[in-house]
């Protein structure tokens, strides 16, 4: 598996079993999956028939572009990416995951906040739907409303965090305009 890494300095984080939501069929299919998050990436493989391990999906840590998590459960979730194929899991440890690529995600991005949204499972499969590449390619992305993100999971990147800074004292200097 090791071989199959983009860079020789990258490091496993985590690594799991778990199962991937498949939309190509007349009904979704769940496909076994092995999970990796290095340092840098995220790589998704699965076991061939040799006994072997292929790699299916590759992605960089610092472009997820959201998390949309499934409000009836504990496990469904889907990475968000603006450029690339989203991916939809099922993760029995999906906290801890999830803990460990914010904070590795943060430390590519400290300007962006990466936003976590939670939704009905039935919302996350349309969203999966309806943001598939031939849409991305177009510049068409639908993500939740905001109303559903989850803003104490979430860590603020600087920009957000000073919008809010200026908007908090904006909205002080209107209420106290002679202090």
């Amino acid at each position: 598996m090791v071989a199959l890494f983009h860079s020789a300095n990258e490091h496993v984080m985590y690594s799991e079993r778990t199962h991937k939501l498949a939309l190509g069929q007349s009904s979704p299919q769940e496909v076994e999956r092995i999970y990796v998050q290095t340092t840098d990436n995220i790589y998704t493989f699965k076991v061939t028939r040799q006994g072997g391990l292929k790699q299916t999906r590759f992605y960089q840590i610092k472009n997820v572009g959201a998390i949309i998590l499934s409000k009836d459960n504990e496990n469904d979730f889907t990475l968000f990416f603006f450029s690339s194929i989203d991916l939809h899991l099922r993760s029995n440890n999906r906290r801890e995951l999830l803990d460990l690529l914010t904070l590795r995600f943060f430390s590519f991005n400290r300007n962006k906040t990466l936003k976590i949204y939670s939704v009905s499972t039935s919302d996350l499969i349309k969203y999966k739907i309806n943001n598939e590449q031939q849409q991305k390619i177009r510049g068409n992305y639908d993500l939740p409303p905001e109303e559903t993100r989850l803003l104490d999971q979430e860590i603020k990147g600087e920009d957000e965090y000073n919008q809010e800074q200026q908007q908090a004292e904006a909205n002080v200097n209107e209420m106290h305009p002679f202090e």
